[in-house]
C-alpha cells in the first residue's frame, strides 16, 4: 500500500528542505532547487536540479514507519538513459504516461539500486512519481489491461543467483496520480543446462511466473513457498515445474486487488531449449 502523499512543492527560493539535505549531504551539494514528488511508506522521493543535471533522490528509513529503526539512507539517481521503458494508457484515469527505470550510478557492497519513475509523454522534466524497486534488479517492463480504460504496470526483476537467476514480479497501478504497488511475488528461477546436460537432451529450466488477464480477473502464476521445484512427471525436469495459480479482482472502492478464491497448485512446462 502507498502512504498518503505530501503536497508536491518546489523550493524555488534556493532553500532546500532539511529532510533532503540532512539525509543526502554532499550528494545534493549545489542543487538549485528540489521538488517533493512522492512518499511511499518509508520512502520519500524528491526531484533535484543538480549542477550536472536533474536527478531523483530517494530517502529510505529514519521515520516512524522504519521497521529497522535506523537513520535515513539516501541514494541519488541521475535522470539519464533509462534501462527499460514503457508507454501507454498508464496514467491517472487512463491518461498517457511514460514509465521508465533508472539505475544508480554506482553499486554499494554488491548491491545495485534501481528507480522506477513516471512522467507525462510530452514533458521530460516533469516527474510525476517515483519509487525504488528491489536491489540487484535487471528490469523489464510490460503492461496488462485489467481495469477498463487504464493499463497496469508489470515490472519483472531478474536477479543473479548461481548459474542462473531468480525472478520477482511487481504489479503496479497508478491510483490518484501516483504509483501504487498492488502485488509482489516470487516468479521462480532460471536453471541453465550445462553442456553435458544439453548433450543428453536436457533443456534450461525457465521461471514459472506469469501475469495475465483471464475472464476479467488478474491471473498470477508464482513459485510455491520455498521456491520453484520439480514435480512428478515423465520426461525432462523442465516439463513439470511446480507452480501456484491465483486469481485476483480489482476492488474499485478499496483501490486494490483482492484474491478470488484460493491459490491452486499446478504443473508448468518451462523448457527453454535455445539457451
Amino acid at each position: 500500500m502507498v502512504a498518503p502523499f505530501f503536497a508536491v512543492s518546489a523550493h524555488a527560493d534556493g532553500a532546500l528542505p532539511k529532510e533532503l539535505t540532512s539525509a543526502c549531504g554532499d550528494q545534493v551539494k549545489g542543487a538549485k532547487k528540489a521538488q517533493l514528488i512522492g512518499h511511499h511508506i518509508s520512502e520519500v522521493v524528491y526531484q533535484v536540479w543538480l549542477p550536472g543535471g536533474r536527478a531523483i533522490a530517494s530517502i529510505v528509513g529514519g521515520g516512524p514507519d522504519d521497521p529497522c529503526g535506523g537513520g535515513p539512507e539516501c541514494k541519488v539517481f541521475p535522470v539519464g538513459r533509462a534501462t527499460s521503458r514503457l508507454s501507454g494508457k498508464l496514467g491517472a484515469n487512463g491518461a498517457s504516461a511514460k514509465i521508465f527505470t533508472l539505475p544508480a550510478p554506482t553499486c554499494d557492497d554488491d548491491s545495485c539500486s534501481t528507480m522506477l519513475a513516471m512522467r507525462p509523454p510530452d514533458k521530460e522534466d516533469q516527474i510525476l512519481d517515483a519509487l525504488r524497486v528491489p536491489d540487484n534488479c535487471t528490469p523489464m517492463l510490460s503492461s496488462v489491461a485489467l481495469i477498463k480504460g487504464q493499463d497496469s504496470i508489470v515490472l519483472t526483476c531478474s536477479m543473479p543467483a548461481g548459474a542462473g537467476d531468480n525472478e520477482l514480479k511487481m504489479v503496479l497501478h497508478v491510483v490518484d496520480g501516483h504509483l501504487m504497488p498492488l502485488l509482489t511475488f516470487e516468479a521462480g528461477s532460471t536453471q541453465l543446462a550445462s553442456p553435458d546436460e544439453k548433450a543428453s537432451g536436457a533443456c534450461t529450466i525457465g521461471p514459472v511466473g506469469a501475469v495475465q488477464v483471464v475472464k476479467g480477473a488478474l491471473r498470477v502464476t508464482r513459485a510455491p513457498d520455498g521456491g520453484q521445484s520439480t514435480g512428478d512427471g515423465k520426461g525432462p525436469a523442465c516439463k513439470h515445474q511446480k507452480a501456484i495459480v491465483q486469481d485476483y479482482t480489482w476492488d474499485a472502492s478499496q483501490k486494490q486487488l483482492v484474491p478470488a478464491g484460493n491459490g491452486t497448485p499446478t504443473i508448468k512446462d518451462t523448457c527453454d531449449c535455445k539457451r
